[in-house]
């Protein structure tokens, strides 16, 4: 979950800093911009997904945690 956590902190970090830049909107920078924008986009898809898989492994073990403790009442 840490991992999850810090690759979210960094991707935003990363997303302020873009925010933050000045930018000029001939060709080649637009183009940069954009290249770094999808590579951003792509990574936040990952973290998405690893989140993702993460909240299901919880919920899994939580049930079966819950089941468990049933059992034993």
């Amino acid at each position: 979950m840490v991992s999850e956590r810090e690759a979210l902190a960094q991707l935003h970090a990363r997303v302020v800093a873009m925010e933050a830049e000045p930018t000029s909107w001939f060709a080649p920078s637009q183009a940069a911009y954009r290249q770094r924008l999808s590579g951003l986009g792509e990574e936040l898809g990952r973290a998405v997904a690893a989140t993702d898989s993460l909240v299901l492994s919880l919920q899994y073990e939580h049930e079966q945690w819950r089941r468990s403790l049933v059992a034993f009442s």
